[in-house]
Formats: structure tokens, sequence, C-alpha cells
């Protein structure tokens, strides 16, 4: 019975190991994806949409659509009924530019309703007008590749311990391993002990947790610069100034270039459709608390006090 035991469960690792590898490769991936797509969605700061836009499924829909519409539907009565932001579709001709003439706007619970320039205005994520979700895959599973790899390095850099003992001797050898898994200064036994042979199996792998926390820490600059997102970069002797202000250029580059699409949008919407407070869009940041931080703390001599 013990024999075929240990059989069924050989067979059991055997079978689980893949399956448990392709679990935390998968697993690494979709932390790295999502972390990258919150960065993503919230890269931009909507102003004066109108009642009934939800500003976080419109980013969420250019993320993943690169397109996106906000459309009325005149004589709808309340005012969170009579703007949406939603999903596209095509559903006629390009112009010159294009640009469709006539779209429609969609929704995943079966919302259907057709737009053109007369109720509707089209907002575009980016130049390429392609969701920017896949460049996020391939960054994403770059960093995926370079955590698991950390992961098996740590595993192969260990040193195992071999201990051999005569049939019998399982209690020394088992005392042998607490105190070195313990951290003892000593290990105390009988002279008969020395029929229990410790031995630190070398695998000769060498540790590269420094080398791969470097190259993650630059995939995933590089990953944000693709969103246009800024990150502190410290000069190093290598480095130029030059080289840093070229950096920093095509970061600034690529967020201009998201941002410009849908300011561009937001003129459209606000010749069209003359608004009392126009739309606009800006860099996120958190100006809340920066505000609530300087009147908590206010500093006397800006705020006309001071010593005599």
């Amino acid at each position: 019975m013990e024999a075929m035991t240990s059989s069924r469960s050989r067979r059991e690792r055997r079978r689980r190991v893949p399956w448990e590898s392709a679990k935390q490769n998968s697993g690494v991936y979709e932390i790295m994806r999502n972390l990258l797509a919150q960065i993503a969605m919230s890269r931009f700061h909507w102003h004066n949409l109108p009642a009934g836009v939800d500003s976080w499924y419109l980013e969420k829909t250019l993320f993943f659509g690169g397109c996106a519409t906000l459309m009325q539907i005149p004589g709808l009565e309340g005012p969170g009924h009579k703007w949406y932001g939603t999903m596209v579709a095509q559903v006629g001709r390009w112009n010159v530019y294009d640009t469709p003439a006539k779209w429609a706007s969609i929704g995943n619970n079966g919302w259907y309703y057709r737009c053109d320039k007369r109720n509707a205005v089209l907002i575009w994520d980016n130049p390429n007008r392609m969701p920017i979700t896949p460049t996020l895959d391939f960054w994403a599973r770059e960093l995926e590749d370079i955590i698991r790899t950390k992961q098996i390095n740590r595993v192969q850099a260990r040193t195992p311990f071999l201990i051999t003992a005569p049939q019998g001797r399982e209690f020394d050898a088992t005392q042998i391993l607490k105190s070195i898994a313990g951290g003892e200064f000593a290990v105390l036994g009988y002279s008969s002990i020395d029929d229990v042979n410790v031995q630190a199996i070398q695998t000769g792998v060498p540790w590269l947790g420094g080398e791969l926390m470097t190259d993650f820490q630059n995939t995933f600059r590089q990953a944000l610069q693709a969103l246009g997102v800024s990150t502190a970069r410290t000069k190093n002797e290598r480095m130029v100034a030059e080289e840093v202000e070229q950096d920093a250029n095509v970061t600034d580059f690529v967020a201009l270039a998201s941002l410009d699409m849908r300011r561009k949008a937001c003129d459209e919407f606000n010749d069209r459709f003359q608004p009392a407070e126009p739309l606009s869009v800006t860099w996120n940041k958190d100006n809340e608390s920066d505000v609530y931080d300087a009147l908590a703390n206010p500093i006397p001599s800006l705020m006309g006090g001071g010593t005599q």
C-alpha cells in the first residue's frame, strides 16, 4: 500500500508541476498587465463632462477600443439621460481624411444608436487610432519574464544539503538538518555521529538578482514611457545631459499625442454644442491633495502673518 501511495504521489507531482508553472506565469503576467492598465486609464482628467457620461468608462473604452463617442439623444428628460459616452461601431463610409461620416454608439447591454456630426463627436485615443493594449501586453510579458527568471534564479542559486546515514540513524540525520536550518553554532552528538555525513551540493548557478532587478526597472520605465508617463531617472556617469533630455522629450511627445487627440475632440464638442461650461481635458495630477496640504499647513509669510 505504501509503495502504491508513493507511486501515485510521484505521478501527481509530474502532472502538477507544468500546470502550476503555467499558472504562475499567467498570474504574474496578469498582475503586470493590470498595473499598466490602471496607469493607462488614469493618465487624463476630464473637466465638465456632460451629465450622464462616465469618465472611467470613457477612458476604459479608449484604452481597449482606441475610439469612443460622446453623443446626445434629443427629447429625453433629465440631465443624466441626455448625454452618453460609449463604444463605437462603424456604419458608414469614411471621408477623405479617414474619419467616419456616420457611426453607431454601442454598448455591451445591446445599446445601439446611430450617430453623425449633428448629434455626436468621435474621440480617438492616439494618432494611430489603434488600441494601445497590444503594446502593454508586450511590456507586461517582458516584465513577467524578468520576474519569473528572477524567481527561478533564486531557486537554482540555493545550496542544498545531501545528508547520508546508515539505516536506523534517520533520527540523527534529522537532528543535524534541524540544527543547520536553525542556524545553530554547533551540532552536539555522540561519537557515533561520524557515520552521518553532510555535504553541500554546489549548483554553480550565479546569483543574478541585481542584474535582473536593474533589467526590471529599465523595462518598467520603458513601459511607462510608452504611456507618456515620466519617471525619475538619475544621470549616471555614462550619460550626458543631452541624452537625459532626449529621453524626456520622447515621453513628452507620447503624452502629448494622446492628449492632443482628446483636446481635438473637446474643441469639436464645444464648437458644435456650445455647452455652458466648455469641455476640456488635462494630464492627471493630484492638485486637490496639494491644495488641501497647503490650506492645512499654511506658511505664515504667505498668509499675511509672521513674527515681529
